[in-house]
């Protein structure tokens, strides 16, 4: 599924990921941020949101709904499940290839 692609660092994609630093010092003042040209947090979080609302609109409840993408990607939509600001997205737990985490939903913040 499209929406639910790795982040898109912008000038950054292809370049080494200590990069991705400079990127995430910015996330936490500004969701909305696009320097260096890479999708703000705040896009990755509410395209990765319009997947998971779109299942569940399908699925008839209770229902187990199983995402699989890119760590940066799904930290930010852990964020909108916990109930946290985007811009910290780097505070939630990094996630390792193969990692499980139940999630349910919370109200959701900026």
């Amino acid at each position: 599924v499209p929406l639910l692609r790795e982040r898109y660092f912008g000038d950054l994609d292809g370049k080494s990921s200590a990069h991705y630093d400079d990127v995430w010092k910015l996330d936490r003042e500004d969701a909305c941020h696009e320097a260096f040209n890479a999708e703000p947090p705040a896009r990755v979080r509410n395209r990765m949101m319009t997947v998971v609302s779109s299942l569940e609109s399908q699925v008839e409840k209770p229902l187990t709904i199983l995402i699989v993408s890119h760590g940066d990607s799904l930290q930010m939509l852990m964020t909108a499940f916990l109930g946290t600001d985007v811009r910290n997205h780097r505070d939630v737990p990094h996630l390792e290839p193969a990692d499980l985490r139940e999630l349910k939903r919370q109200p959701a913040k900026l």
